[in-house]
């Protein structure tokens, strides 16, 4: 049946068991095949969904900008590099 397929086909066929032989014949049939080199194409299709984020972000950044001209008045009392004396 296996012949019958393989005569269908155009190919061949080799009973292959455990000795060598079947096998050996298997591999000079496909080294004598026509070699073809194949192109490959590779491309990646990436998804744009950060945008969303990075808007809020600079939106964020664009106010805190503009907050941190405005000083509030308990943070003149903080001095967290000045030497204290009265210790």
């Amino acid at each position: 049946m296996l012949s019958m397929i393989a005569a269908a086909g155009g190919g061949i066929s080799v009973r292959a068991n455990n000795t060598k032989a079947g096998l050996n014949a298997i591999f000079d049939e496909i080294n004598r095949m026509e070699k073809k080199k194949f192109k490959t194409h590779v491309y990646a299709d990436y998804e744009d969904r950060f945008q969303y984020f990075l808007a809020i972000s600079i939106l964020l950044l664009i106010i805190e900008i503009m907050l941190v001209n405005r000083k509030p008045n308990w943070t003149g009392k903080i001095n967290l590099f000045e030497k204290n004396n009265n210790l």
